[in-house]
């Protein structure tokens, strides 16, 4: 099973989609595989999931997969047997909150967040790494925040000053609720006088969301 995995920055746009660059690849020989419930957030350029006929793989199955990509073949041909179902695709890649939870599922545990090297990206950008559209609903950190130093404020992007207001939320407990007022928020961690850049994912409060599904 391949499942609740968070698969990012793959391939650069303009480069030949046929030089082996997908979110997924089954290679040669795959079969029966069920992968669900996987995030990808690739180039719409490239194939997400990589179904294509390449020898014996086959009879696999993708069910309930989210991906900025609605490629998943590329080359046009299909491997016996497989299917995909519950599709879903965002170009944009902005995702509602059940993106949320499985993206704060993958990836190594909190208590090894220290090794990952500040260079590739912050804390806050470990805890909101996507674009989700949500309004009046609770976001669950988890234990992911539990030894975190410093606060965790979920505020509009250039906020300079923390304190509780309609559009400015302390994340605790692991949780908090996402403000009523339409805007755009990012999530800073404020350590004394230390504050964090905004969060390259963003909580965007709108009445709809916007992701197809086939």
């Amino acid at each position: 099973m391949i499942s609740e995995n968070y698969i990012w920055s793959i391939g650069t746009p303009g480069v030949d989609p046929s030089y082996h660059i997908r979110g997924i690849h089954p290679d040669e020989g795959t079969r029966h595989v069920y992968g669900e419930k996987n995030v990808i957030e690739i180039s719409s350029w490239f194939t997400c999931i990589d179904c294509s006929s390449w020898g014996k793989n086959g009879y696999n199955t993708w069910d309930n997969n989210y991906a900025t990509s609605s490629s998943y073949s590329i080359n046009e041909t299909w491997e016996e047997g497989t299917v995909v179902t519950n599709a879903h695709t965002s170009l944009d890649g902005i995702w509602g909150t059940d993106v949320f939870d499985i993206v704060q599922n993958a990836g190594i545990q909190s208590d090894y967040y220290s090794i990952i090297p500040e260079s590739m990206f912050g804390l806050q950008d470990r805890l909101l790494p996507n674009k989700i559209y949500a309004a009046r609903q609770e976001l669950d950190w988890g234990a992911a925040v539990e030894n975190i130093e410093g606060e965790i404020w979920l505020a509009p992007e250039g906020t300079e000053e923390f304190v509780a207001s309609d559009v400015v939320v302390q994340v605790k407990d692991g949780k908090v609720t996402v403000p009523a007022v339409s805007g755009i928020y990012n999530l800073y961690i404020v350590n004394g006088k230390e504050v964090s850049a905004p969060s390259s994912g963003q909580v965007i409060v709108k009445p709809a969301v916007r992701y197809g599904m086939w």
